[in-house]
Parts: structure tokens; sequence; C-alpha cells
């Protein structure tokens, strides 16, 4: 049995994939709540700005798509932000959702033949994701489909997209490169994993493809990190990296700004490393791993500082050149955290295990916590930040959207000028 049909079935509790449908269905807005009374903005007023203090609620409501039948459950499908709209994926819905990012109301369905659980690749004109049916799916932002591609397992990464090319790869250690305009088949590299590195039970899981240069960067479940040639997916170089019980990379590797040439990857047990991809050694590593990518922050003064976020339920800063550690902050629980979404406000983290919390990103303390009325059981997947407005989906089955206070606006001057206290420009 092939890794796809046995975490299909661990995972997915054994539910049937249903068959591809294809065309945009109508939207339906059940179930959507806004905790207090909101007077009507202009769509960009409620999220200009950028989130420097602790954000406070302005909706929630049932991810769309029905609810999970089970006790616990994990939702991966993290939202991206696109003009006025946020997208995602639900565990119980088999399409990718769309809504209006003031108040939740879905918008546009696109069908899928499986559960959504990952970020779409969302442009102006394009609309790309994978699903658990093992299926790779463009559309219209309108729902109108373009193409649709087999990959024949299950794709939970979001999609990278460049030149042209749509990137994804699948639980099955397979890496495919598809044409962005008509979905024909550009390149596919299947990894022959190391048996020797093989654990016996690998993750229901794998990292995007990631594009750097002229080589396209790709992780597998024997913990290898694999370069191939962007054009024609030939293997260019490959280092061993995971390692312990889980050696599996499914973090993304991440290329920081201004960091040319270094790479970050983690394997999902240990370890964090640096490398080096122009001269292909490792410059740094430390014993710890990871099941998203880090965020690079800048230091005033000093060099730039990497967050990692721990499979330990730990956070874990360190310079990023020497790997020489800064901090660690501790969820309190074992579970691992996603992506760090670096803000003015502080490092917004969530736990598979807990909620959301804001840390400093100069000492490592928390700033604040998000305790809301109801139990959401955790949060799997990295919240979405866009001025002002968070968006998260928690393991509850709920969408959460959190916004920070408005940027102070202008005062009356003293000199005798009378000022407009919306724009602040002078009253003749």
């Amino acid at each position: 049995m092939s890794r796809a049909a046995f975490r299909s079935i661990a995972v997915l509790g054994g539910l049937a994939l249903t068959g591809v449908t294809t065309g945009a269905e109508p939207a339906h807005a059940a179930d959507v709540r806004s905790p207090f009374p909101q007077p009507w903005e202009p769509p960009a007023g409620a999220w200009v700005g950028e989130l420097t203090a602790p954000p406070l609620p302005y909706w929630s409501r049932e991810a769309p798509g029905g609810r999970v039948n089970a006790d616990r459950h994990t939702e991966r499908g993290e939202p991206v932000f696109h003009g006025d709209r946020v997208y995602l994926g639900t565990a119980a819905g088999e399409a990718l959702y769309a809504l209006d990012r003031r108040s939740g109301v879905v918008e546009v369905r696109f069908p899928a033949a499986g559960n959504v659980q990952a970020a779409p690749a969302v442009s102006d004109e394009l609309v790309v994701f994978g699903d658990s049916g093992g299926r790779v799916w463009a559309y219209q932002p309108n729902g109108r489909p373009v193409w649709t591609y087999d990959a024949g397992a299950p794709v939970l990464v979001q999609p990278t997209v460049h030149d042209g090319v749509v990137y994804v790869s699948t639980v099955d250690d397979l890496a495919i490169a598809i044409g962005a305009s008509d979905g024909a088949l550009v390149w596919r590299y299947q990894h022959k994993t190391d048996l020797a590195r093989r654990t016996e039970l690998a993750l229901y899981a794998a990292p995007p493809p990631v594009v750097v240069g002229d080589e396209v960067l790709i992780g597998f479940s024997d913990g290898t990190l694999m370069a191939v040639d962007r054009a024609g997916g030939v293997p260019t170089w490959q280092r061993r990296i995971g390692a312990g019980r889980y050696p599996d990379i499914v973090a993304a590797p991440f290329e920081a700004p201004g960091l040319e040439g270094l790479v970050f990857v983690s394997g999902y047990y240990e370890p964090f490393a640096a490398l080096d991809v122009r001269e292909g050694r490792t410059v740094w590593t430390a014993p710890t791993g990871a099941a998203a990518r880090p965020a690079v922050v800048a230091r005033e003064g000093e060099g730039p500082m990497l967050v990692q976020p721990g499979t330990d339920g730990r956070l874990r800063a360190f310079d990023a050149r020497t790997g020489d550690p800064i901090w660690t902050w501790d969820s309190g629980t074992s579970g691992a955290l996603t992506e760090p979404q670096p803000t003015p406000a502080g490092i917004l983290i969530a736990s598979t295990d807990q909620t959301v919390e804001l840390v400093d990103p100069i000492t490592g303390d928390t700033r604040w916590t998000y305790r809301p009325d109801q139990g959401i059981d955790g949060v799997s997947v990295a919240p979405a930040v866009d001025g002002r407005q968070v968006v998260f989906i928690t393991n509850a089955g709920r969408v959460i959207s959190l916004r920070g206070p408005k940027p102070s606006r202008p005062t009356p001057r003293d000199d005798g000028m009378r000022v407009d206290l919306g724009t602040g420009r002078p009253l003749r």
C-alpha cells in the first residue's frame, strides 16, 4: 500500500474521496456571527494601517463546508488574503472558499475532489490549489474553472507559481511542474527514498517546492533536501538533513531576504540547519525541529534574527548568520507551532494545542494571548495578517477574524487653523 493510501485511511478516518466536480456552485452564507455591533465602513477602511497593538474580535463563523464527524480533528486550510477576500479550505468541505473579509460571508465556492488542506496561490487572474483527492485546480476568481491536473496522490501544499509554472509536491515524495496557463505537465520528479533513513511511519505531509534562482528546492520524507533544475526537473544536488524519529522535511525551505545564498531548512524532529547553496555546505545547525518555516526579524544595529517554530511547542530566536541562540519562548504545551507572522505589535504565533499569541521580538516574552469565549482546540496553520486584520481557522472548526485598533486621527492644532479630522488637511 502506498504512503498516500495508508495515510489517507489513518488520517482521514477511512472516508472515501468523492468524484471530481466542475464549475462554480452557489455560495451560501450560513452561521456568520459578529461579536458586537459594527458600523459599516468602506472596504479598505476595515484593515488599513498596521497591527500595532493586540487585536480585538471582528467576526466569527463556523467553517464552511459543514462539520467533521469526530471528537477532534485538524484544520490545515491556511487562509490567504487577496483584495477584499480571504481564501481558505476546510476539513469537511470538498472545496476552496472565498470569504468576504469584512463579514466572513462565502462569496465563491471552488469545487474540488477532496478536502483543501493547504493555502491556495491567488492572483488577480488565477486561483490555484491542491486537494486530498490528488488534484491540482486552477480557477478564475469568479469561480470559472480553467484546468485541473491529476497528481495521483494528495496535494497538501500551497502551490508555488513562478514564471508561468506551478510547482507542487505530493505526500508520496513526488514533485510536479505544471503550466499555469493550461495545466500541461512540464516535468515530474519521483524521489527514491533512502530505505536506511525511512521510519516505520511517515508523516502525512509534504513541504511546498521553493524556487531559488534556477533551481527548485524540495524536501522529502526521508529527510533529504533536493535541488532540481527549474526548467527540466533534473537533480543538481542533495543534502541529508532530517534526523531522529521523524526525519521528514515538511516545513518549506526558507530563503531569508537580505541573506542571499543562505537557505534554512528543518527536519520535523531535528535539526534546524543553515545551508550555503552556492558552496554546498552547512553553515550551522541547531538540535530542534519544525513543521513550518521560520521568519526573519530585523534587529536595529544588529544582524537579522531568525524565529523558528518548534515541533516541541517552543519558539526560538537565532542569529541568522551564526546560529547563536537569542531567546526561547515556551507555549506551555508540546504542540507544534505554526509559521511565525512578524507584525509591528509583535510576532503572531499559534499552537496546535493552544491559541494565538503575540510574542515580543526583542525579549521573547508574551505580549498578548487570545482567550475566546469558547474552546478552539488549537490552531494548526498560521494566521493570515493583512494590515490591521487577522484571520485564522481553529481545530474546533471556526474561522475567526480579529482587527487591530484604528490608526490615531490628527487633532486640531493650537495656532488657530482648523483641521479636517478625517483627512488631517487644513480647512479653508
